[in-house]
């Protein structure tokens, strides 16, 4: 099942998310090196990581859990300085870049995704 979510205010073009989505699906070993392993909740001084997280960075730019938060019983997640936030997500993003061949075919797939 596939979500799909509309923010408000988009942060970033379309082209750039599914690159983004394609570069964490060929480079998953790299993606969970960067971001850590799969974590629902955080945990003292991890940080989750779970597929909301992912559709965050990957969509908003910006990587945090709403689960997360309700998990730890936080009512609002406040981003001191949010361009910079969506900036160093996005390089963490950009150094996924690794595997050109197999992100391209990902972008494709993505791209010509058709819901029936």
């Amino acid at each position: 099942m596939i979500i799909c979510y509309r923010p408000v205010i988009i942060f970033k073009e379309q082209k750039s998310v599914i690159k983004h989505i394609a570069e964490c699906i060929a480079n998953q070993v790299k993606y969970f090196a960067i971001f850590g392993e799969f974590r629902i909740r955080e945990e003292e001084d991890k940080k989750a990581n779970n597929c909301e997280c992912l559709f965050n960075r990957c969509v908003l730019g910006l990587g945090f859990s709403e689960l997360a938060d309700h998990k730890k019983q936080m009512l609002e997640r406040v981003f001191e300085n949010m361009e910079e936030e969506i900036k160093e997500n996005g390089r963490k993003l950009e150094n996924l870049n690794e595997q050109k061949e197999q992100v391209q075919a990902q972008i494709e797939i993505i791209t010509n995704y058709q819901i029936s």
